[in-house]
């Protein structure tokens, strides 16, 4: 019983001289820095209307469509808009901003086979940039100009962290005509 109490006080001096607490030995997510809770990464994936769980928000996508023309626009000859609606909430223990580039849409196997977002100036679209507070949500749209041809897409997002490390990939998976 002696040996277990002295184990037991040697293990939580040693946690006290190394600055850890428990959260950072459980790996919690509701830590201030902005530094990965894991050392590799992982791919998640899911389909349109299953959540995804980052390390700083959950994302669901709602629905999709494709258009030739969003809110005036049209989309160039032999492409076509994809819409994605797309709800996001904050998870992290603080604001966090969030930016219309932090997600893109892939399709087919090539290396070009992807576009980022379309600038949308107009309400029911993700802005370039928005502050999302602790526990709140939006619910917008984000537009990517694709193919004409396509029909298969994911939404993906990569975790990437100020200290230049980057943790999980995600991707939902949809068929749109």
């Amino acid at each position: 019983m002696k040996k277990l109490t002295a184990l037991l006080l040697a293990l939580l001096m040693m946690l006290s001289l190394s600055a850890c607490n428990l959260s950072d030995l459980l790996g919690s997510k509701d830590r201030d820095d902005d530094t990965p809770s894991h050392n590799t990464s992982t791919n998640a994936t899911g389909d349109v209307g299953e959540t995804q769980h980052t390390y700083w928000f959950d994302f669901t996508v709602n629905d999709a469509y494709l258009t030739h023309r969003v809110d005036g626009e049209r989309a160039d000859d032999g492409y076509q808009f994809l819409v994605v609606d797309m709800t996001v909430k904050n998870t992290f223990s603080s604001e966090i901003t969030m930016y219309r580039y932090d997600f893109q849409t892939q399709w087919g196997d090539g290396d070009e086979d992807y576009a980022w977002p379309t600038s949308m100036d107009a309400d029911g679209y993700f802005p370039d940039s928005y502050d999302l507070r602790a526990g709140k949500k939006r619910t917008d749209q984000l537009v990517f100009e694709v193919p004409e041809d396509c029909e298969d897409f994911a939404l993906a997002y990569q975790e990437e962290f100020e200290n230049g490390d980057t943790g999980d990939v995600f991707f939902v998976y949809f068929s749109v005509e």
